[in-house]
């Protein structure tokens, strides 16, 4: 189950987002390099397709621009290159902003070790993860659990 916004509490998000910055930043820790081959294996199955033609059907866009403007001199080639890019630019911004503070069980359960929480939130944590992978619930059942 991917949970939207809303639907988990914001201090899941507070630890997603740390971990985010503790990769970007360059500042990881043991744990958090032990999770990032199964996060990323999980990200790639789950938005790998869409990440991959926001980027492949554009540059074919550009490469048929390129095509134009070199081989036949055409006037539309400069055009359909900067169609090409623009594209490909709208697309990871709705892809990004789709996709913004999504998760799902799956991810969550990969990334728990490196989350860096305890207590109450830890088991609130899990309890989520557990929710989002009983298949026999429908998503409205799921909601009013958590």
């Amino acid at each position: 189950m991917r949970y939207e916004r809303d639907e988990i509490h914001p201090v899941l998000w507070k630890a997603t987002d740390a971990l985010n910055t503790r990769w970007m930043m360059g500042q990881m820790t043991e744990t958090d390099l032990a999770v990032l081959p199964t996060h990323q294996s999980t990200w790639f199955k789950q938005y790998g397709r869409d990440f991959a033609l926001a980027i492949v059907l554009p540059l074919l866009v550009v490469a048929v621009g390129v095509f134009l403007k070199k081989a036949l001199a055409s006037p539309f080639g400069e055009p359909t290159i900067a169609v090409g890019f623009l594209a490909m630019v709208v697309q990871m911004v709705v892809l990004f902003t789709r996709n913004n503070r999504q998760v799902s069980s799956q991810e969550l359960a990969n990334l728990l070790p490196a989350l860096k929480l305890t207590g109450i939130p830890q088991s609130y944590t899990e309890a989520v993860i557990a929710v989002g992978q009983a298949n026999h619930l429908t998503r409205l059942e799921k909601a009013e659990i958590l």
